[in-house]
């Protein structure tokens, strides 16, 4: 019988592995590494990236200085706009994700980075090059527009 891997990011932003087999047992390893979560159906084959959130402002500064291209999605849980360019987010990360870097950032737990960036309304995606603000689209878009956004840097 084969065995199966999910990786999926915990409460902690750890990226586990979890090993799905026949065994009832099943093992989870701890990476501690933050990224894109991704998963496989049981033909091995991947189904989704979705874009994982960036915990606080250090993680933040970190990825801007440590990130040739990075896509910020600025948004909040009780947003219903918001909730319609999650997916689209996810959407480029699957596109892009071996060129880009695509994050979603609660703006109620990080006010400190909405007021840095003078960032007034959400849905909110800043496309950063090279720790700088390139870009930044307001409001629900198409997806092409965040795709044609994401071409303009690379």
């Amino acid at each position: 019988m084969s065995t199966y891997n999910v990786n999926l990011v915990n409460e902690e932003g750890l990226d586990i592995t979890c090993c799905l087999s026949p065994n009832p047992i099943a093992r989870l390893k701890p990476t501690n590494k933050k990224i894109c979560i991704k998963s496989h159906n049981l033909f091995g084959e991947m189904n989704m990236v979705k874009a994982a959130f960036i915990q606080d402002e250090t993680e933040f500064d970190s990825l801007l200085s440590s990130e040739s291209l990075l896509v910020v999605d600025c948004t909040a849980t009780w947003c219903g706009p918001c909730k319609l360019v999650a997916p689209l987010m996810d959407k480029l990360a699957e596109d892009y994700g071996d060129r880009i870097k695509v994050f979603k950032l609660d703006l109620d737990s990080n006010k400190s980075v909405a007021k840095r960036f003078g960032i007034r309304s959400i849905p909110a995606v800043m496309v950063f090059k090279q720790g700088e603000v390139m870009e930044t689209l307001i409001g629900v878009k198409p997806y092409e527009e965040f795709k044609a956004a994401v071409e303009r840097q690379l």
